[in-house]
């Protein structure tokens, strides 16, 4: 979509949908579609995308399957913003350190949450179990988000599939 025919659109849009429609909802009508016989311009390329992933990545072995649950193509510019803002609800961001996966949270998980999460989710561990943990001497020195709380855990540093579930289950309180 080159600069020239978004300008086009969005006039055309402005013109059928009359001067009181705001800029935004125009950007999203655009991305998510503004005609019934076109495929939305937002999901276009990376349909493609998605597909030769699939076929030749995951369907030739060179990428597991479950990696496929890496990313989400959105259909609209707030289904977008609601993916992020899920994902952000209660992790905060992740650390490595000394051979551990820290996990920092924007608050603190019930101890029958951990329970769960360390039945749920032990395969992608190397040994021990998730647990809850204090700043590391390097986050400390760092200075880095030292009132959040933390999960600490031996990741097997091969899952992030799983790691990403683990932190999409954590968000669901």
């Amino acid at each position: 979509l080159t600069a020239e025919r978004l300008r086009v659109r969005l006039v055309q849009l402005r013109q059928r949908q009359g001067t009181s429609i705001s800029v935004s909802d125009l950007v999203d009508r655009l991305l998510a579609g503004s005609h019934d016989d076109e495929e939305p311009v937002f999901t276009r390329p990376w349909a493609g995308w998605k597909r030769f992933v699939n076929k030749e990545l995951a369907g030739k072995g060179f990428i597991d399957k479950e990696d496929t649950k890496l990313f989400y193509i959105a259909k609209t510019v707030e289904e977008a913003v609601r993916y992020i803002e899920d994902f952000y609800k209660i992790y905060h961001s992740i650390r490595y350190v000394s051979g551990m996966t820290i996990l920092r949270l924007k608050k603190e998980i019930s101890a029958k949450k951990l329970r769960v999460i360390n039945q749920k989710f032990k395969d992608i561990l190397v040994s021990g179990e998730i647990r809850e943990a204090l700043p590391t001497d390097r986050e400390v020195r760092d200075e880095e988000c030292l009132d959040l709380p933390r999960l600490a855990m031996r990741f097997n540093m091969r899952d992030y599939s799983r790691l990403s579930e683990l932190i999409r289950f954590i968000n669901r309180g």
